[in-house]
C-alpha cells in the first residue's frame, strides 16, 4: 500500500459514493449531476469563451482492473452505510445510527458522531443537525482532525451546512421555508424566505452550499447569494452532487429549457437541454456541443451555431462519454441494450457493441462502467468497443466512486478499497 499522502487533497470537493438522499431531484440523467455545476441563466455572467475542464476523468490506468486494497466494517446502524464520501485523507460514512469518519488510506477509523436522528451536509466542514431527547443541535466536524463545534438550533431546524464565516440554516416554518445566515457569534446575518408546499410530492427539503452560493430544494427551487442573501434564480429543478450544483429553468426571456454549469470558481456556461453535458468527458468546453433530439445526436460550433453532423440512433439512445475524441452513445431502455462509438469529428460509427452499464470514469482511450447486472465493473477501449476487462464486486449501494488513487464501494456494512494497476 502506498504512503497515505496520496490522499493530501483536503481542499478538493467532497466526493460522495452514494446519491445524496436530500438532494437529488430527478436531473434528466442519473449521473449528469457528477459532471456539472448548473445556474439558471442570469444568475451570474456567463464566462468568456477560450476555458474548459473535466468531467468523469480519472488520472489512473485504467487499462487493467483495479485490485482490492482494504476492507473495513463499521457499525452505522441496521441499514448498514447509506452513504460514504471521500473528503482530502477522510472517507465520511453516513448510517441510521453515526456518522464516522475513516482514514482513506488505512480504512480504520477516526472520529464518531453518534445519534438516530441525524441530518448532515459532507465537505470538509461536516455539518450535522442532531436531536436528542428535546434539543436541537448543530454539529460541525472538521473531517480530517475530528474536532467538533456544538451550537444549539431551534425546533424547525431542518438542514444545516458550514460556510465562509458560519453557518446557513434552513428552516420548516407555518408559511415556508427561511434560509438564514448565521456568523460565529451567534447573530444572523440575513434571512431569506422561500415558499414551499409539503404536500406538492417533495417529501423532503434539502440546503447545499457552493462557492458564493446556496442553493434550497423544496416543493419549490432556489438558488441565493451567500453574501447578500438575494434569490438568483428560481429554477425548476436542483441537485447537487461532488461538490457542484445542477439545475435546470428558463433564462429570461427564453423559451426553451437551458442548463447553467458553474464551476467551483464561479465560471458559467449555458446551453440549451437539447445539447446536454456529458457524464463522462474529457474536453468539456465552450466550442463544440453534443446533442440530442428524440433519435438523432448531433455536434454542434456553439460558437457559429453551426451543425457539424447529425446521426441516426434509436430514440432512447444518450451519450455517455466523449474521450479521446470518440463519442460514446448508449441506448438502455430498449432491449437487450447496445453502445455506439461515434467519431467525434465526422459522426461516423466506429463501432457497436452490448450496453456497457451505468455509472461510468474515463482515462484517455479507456470506460469504465458498472455493468448492467450491478455486480461488478466492465472497461471498453472506446476506440474498438472491444472489452479490456472485468471486476466482478458485491454491490448493495450505487453509484460508486472513483478517484485518483482507487475505487471505494460499499458492502452492507463494509466499506472497500481497490487500487488502480
Amino acid at each position: 500500500m502506498t504512503a497515505v499522502d496520496e490522499f493530501d487533497v483536503a481542499e478538493a470537493p467532497a466526493v460522495p459514493l452514494a446519491p445524496p438522499r436530500r438532494r437529488d431531484h430527478g436531473a434528466a440523467w442519473p449521473w449528469l449531476a457528477a459532471a456539472v455545476v448548473m445556474v439558471l441563466g442570469g444568475l451570474t455572467a456567463a464566462q468568456p469563451l477560450g476555458w474548459s475542464w473535466q468531467v468523469g476523468i480519472i488520472d489512473a490506468d485504467l487499462s487493467v482492473a483495479p485490485a482490492q486494497d482494504w476492507r473495513a466494517t463499521v457499525d452505522l446502524g441496521d441499514d448498514g452505510i447509506l452513504r460514504a464520501t471521500v473528503v482530502g485523507r477522510t472517507v465520511v460514512l453516513e448510517g441510521d445510527a453515526a456518522v464516522v469518519g475513516l482514514d482513506a488510506g488505512t480504512g480504520t477509523e477516526q472520529w464518531r458522531l453518534p445519534g438516530d436522528r441525524l441530518t448532515c451536509d459532507v465537505a470538509p466542514v461536516v455539518t450535522c443537525v442532531r436531536r436528542v431527547a428535546d434539543a436541537v443541535e448543530v454539529v460541525t466536524i472538521d473531517s480530517q482532525s475530528g474536532e467538533t463545534t456544538t451550537t444549539s438550533g431551534s425546533d424547525d431546524l431542518a438542514a444545516a451546512v458550514a460556510v465562509a464565516g458560519g453557518l446557513a440554516l434552513l428552516e420548516i416554518t407555518g408559511t415556508g421555508l427561511l434560509v438564514t445566515r448565521r456568523s460565529p457569534d451567534g447573530s444572523d446575518l440575513w434571512s431569506t424566505p422561500i415558499d414551499n408546499d409539503p404536500l406538492a410530492g417533495t417529501p423532503e427539503v434539502a440546503l447545499g452550499a457552493l462557492a458564493s452560493l446556496l442553493y434550497v430544494s423544496g416543493s419549490q427551487f432556489a438558488v441565493i447569494d451567500l453574501e447578500s442573501g438575494g434569490v438568483l434564480a428560481e429554477p425548476l429543478d436542483v441537485s447537487e452532487y461532488d461538490g457542484t450544483l445542477v439545475a435546470t429553468g428558463l433564462p429570461p426571456g427564453d423559451r426553451e429549457l437551458h442548463t447553467t454549469l458553474t464551476t467551483a470558481s464561479d465560471r458559467t456556461l449555458t446551453r440549451p437541454v437539447s445539447m446536454p453535458f456529458i457524464p463522462v468527458d474529457d474536453t468539456v468546453d465552450d466550442a463544440v456541443a453534443v446533442g440530442r433530439s428524440k433519435d438523432v445526436v448531433s455536434a454542434t460550433d456553439t460558437t457559429s451555431g453551426e451543425v457539424i453532423w447529425q446521426v441516426v440512433v434509436p430514440n432512447a439512445a444518450q451519450p455517455i462519454a466523449r474521450l479521446t475524441g470518440t463519442l460514446v452513445v448508449e441506448d438502455l431502455v430498449n432491449s437487450p441494450g447496445h453502445t455506439l462509438g461515434l467519431d467525434l469529428a465526422t459522426g461516423r460509427q466506429l463501432w457497436e457493441r452490448d450496453a456497457v452499464g451505468y455509472q461510468c470514469w474515463g482515462a484517455g482511450h479507456v470506460l469504465v462502467c458498472t455493468d448492467l447486472g450491478f455486480d461488478g465493473l466492465l472497461a471498453i477501449d472506446v476506440r474498438t468497443g472491444a472489452e479490456l476487462w472485468r471486476l466482478p464486486l458485491r454491490i448493495t449501494t450505487l453509484p460508486l466512486q472513483a478517484t485518483d488513487a482507487g475505487l471505494f464501494t460499499i458492502d452492507g456494512s463494509d466499506l472497500v478499497r481497490y487500487r488502480w494497476g
